[in-house]
């Protein structure tokens, strides 16, 4: 999908390439190096590994890891589904995402449920923040509780990412953005166009002009 819309709304989409210097020119994201190739842009949207100088930590996300015989009960036995938990539901600042696959995509035995709890933590006891979300997949066959800092860490730019144009921006604001772009590349294809005689009007014949 990201591959698709980059290519609808004239973006270059790169993978696998590893970052040598992203040039910053008068604030702005001018151009990328990467294994000896430039590639220009007027804008950068980039993994945060990428930029970890201009990162900064904002939270730790928990993942509860929970191996089920069963589909999440009131879901209509579905295969595949997500669950948000609206935060004011819980208590919380920031909403509680469930997600579940099985079987049916062949990352699980047959029978097997695989289910991901994953809040952000906002505070020191990721068993207490769990807490209010286990009872949708019960009864559970196994559970790990993951909580990497390294791996699980919530990220925000800086003020240097942020000026240097950097900051991924939603798709509408994306979508105004290429309008304009549109609208003025128009404007200049036609004052590059020689303008048409009205009608009436004769140009003056040149030397070697066939009449």
């Amino acid at each position: 999908m990201p591959l698709m819309l980059s290519a609808i709304y004239g973006g270059t989409y790169i993978l696998n390439k590893p970052i040598d210097e992203i040039v910053v020119k008068n604030g702005k994201v001018v151009r990328v190096k990467s294994e000896g190739e430039i590639t220009r842009c007027k804008q950068l949207i980039c993994n945060p590994s990428y930029v970890p100088d201009c990162m900064k930590k904002t939270g730790k996300v928990i993942w509860v890891i929970c191996i089920l015989n069963h589909p999440i009960r009131n879901t209509t036995d579905a295969n595949l589904c997500q669950i948000i938990i609206l935060q004011n539901q819980v208590n919380r600042k920031l909403d509680i995402y469930i997600f579940m696959i099985s079987a049916a995509h062949s990352v699980a035995a047959q029978g097997k449920y695989i289910t991901i709890v994953s809040p952000i933590m906002e505070m020191n006891n990721p068993d207490k923040e769990i807490r209010p979300t286990m009872d949708l997949p019960e009864p559970i066959e196994e559970r790990f509780l993951v909580l990497r800092c390294s791996d699980w860490q919530v990220l925000a730019p800086t003020t240097l990412l942020t000026h240097a144009n950097s900051t991924l921006i939603p798709l509408k604001e994306r979508k105004k953005e290429r309008k304009k772009e549109r609208k003025k590349e128009r404007k200049k294809e036609r004052k590059k166009k020689p303008a048409v005689p009205e009608r009436g009007e004769h140009k003056d014949h040149q030397p070697g002009d066939l009449s």
